[in-house]
């Protein structure tokens, strides 16, 4: 059994530079057994495949792989990354929905709204109540 040896800023580094190599290569010029090379590769979250390999996964010929395919950053609020179909991203697709429900139904939800503010006062004196009494409900 070999005895363990703390792995220096060079050999990290190296090991980051020369990823694609694989693991057999990059211990043979470390001079480290395969298993402590793919154990620090994953601890420094650092792939050692050659760039592009699939290992078995199907893809189309004409597209590059998906990692080097730089995401797009959405057009509307251009903060976070599209994810959607429609082209933008998540939040900004929610957004525009709970608009166009807001703007369709306007005059039902003012119509409604002393109501949701009645109830909410009505709520929040029962809870007071009940702190002042000690019958804290759960």
């Amino acid at each position: 059994m070999s005895r363990w040896v703390a792995w220096t800023d060079d050999e990290r580094r190296f090991l980051a530079t020369n990823a694609t190599m694989g693991a057999t290569a990059l211990a043979s010029k470390l001079g480290r057994t395969r298993r402590q090379v793919k154990a620090q590769a994953s601890y420094l979250r650092i792939s050692l495949r050659p760039a592009g390999e699939t290992r078995g996964r199907t893809m189309a010929k004409h597209e590059p792989p998906a990692s080097t395919i730089p995401p797009e950053v959405c057009p509307h609020c251009g903060i976070y990354y599209v994810t959607e179909s429609c082209g933008v991203c998540y939040r900004c697709r929610v957004k525009k929905k709970l608009d166009e429900y807001v703007a369709t139904h306007r005059a039902a939800l003012e119509a409604a709204q002393p109501y949701v503010t009645e109830y909410a006062r009505q709520k929040q004196q029962v809870s007071r109540f009940n702190r002042g009494t000690g019958a804290e409900s759960k």
